[in-house]
């Protein structure tokens, strides 16, 4: 696991975009329900933090870096903190399961007191959700500092939400309507867009690699003549004129 403040690199100009619309929204969202108050600066880091997290649970990737970490039973996630060897990935397993109950418990309000269960009685409320996630950021906060060696912005922002958990639940929640149109246009738009990028980068790239396999191979057909050389050059032919149709050779 690559040890990275945020989950994911935003140089790319789409994902900066759909970050700083998250952001703009939480800012708008924070003055609305504090009456014209605008942020305050202790916030803008856990602004930032926030943001990349509702930009983060939108894509496959961090779904499938984190559901192999995220247990609704304690035990369960104090089971992989034993297990793990990796400070990092003890780091991490706090961290995830706490920001899973911050999402759930706020964008889609899925495990408050109000959500369809089946077993009611046997199953947390919102107050003892919340404790919980309050308690793993603690202690992803701590083990922030102990890997680091010194106070980082994202342990000072986990510090804070275990503090002030119910303010940002609340500011998430009330955001809800922002961020489900973020991601309904991101599926529709941004992420086809990317996607076919992706498509187009990855083409590019075996292209690149039959034609440099083709080279070799031919060049070692002029040296040897080969029955088995010639054959691999009538493969890579066929290939590469599947990958680019203007490609034109012919076996002598």
């Amino acid at each position: 696991m690559k040890n990275d403040e945020y989950y994911y690199d935003l140089n790319d100009r789409e994902r900066e975009k759909a970050v700083s619309f998250l952001l703009s929204s939480l800012i708008k969202t924070r003055c609305q329900i504090s009456n014209g108050v605008p942020s305050s600066p202790q916030d803008e880091d856990v602004n930032i933090y926030l943001a990349h997290l509702l930009f983060a649970i939108t894509t496959p990737d961090y779904r499938h870096v984190s559901e192999k970490y995220l247990s609704p039973y304690v035990s369960e996630v104090e089971k992989m903190i034993d297990e793990a060897d990796d400070g990092y990935i003890k780091y991490f397993i706090y961290k995830v399961n706490a920001d899973h109950l911050l999402v759930h418990l706020s964008i889609f309000s899925d495990l408050g007191d109000d959500a369809p269960r089946v077993h009611a009685i046997f199953r947390p409320g919102e107050r003892q959700f919340s404790g919980r996630a309050t308690t793993y950021y603690d202690r992803a906060a701590y083990l922030n500092h102990r890997i680091y060696r010194k106070h980082t912005a994202v342990g000072s922002v986990l510090c804070k939400l275990s503090l002030h958990f119910d303010r940002y639940r609340d500011l998430l929640k009330a955001t809800r309507k922002d961020f489900f149109h973020f991601s309904s246009t991101a599926a529709d738009e941004q992420f086809a867009h990317f996607v076919t990028s992706l498509n187009t980068f990855e083409k590019d790239g075996m292209l690149r690699n039959k034609r440099d396999e083709f080279l070799d191979v031919y060049g070692s057909w002029l040296r040897s003549k080969s029955e088995e050389d010639r054959r691999k050059l009538a493969g890579l032919t066929e290939e590469l004129k599947k990958l680019d149709p203007e490609f034109r050779f012919e076996l002598p």
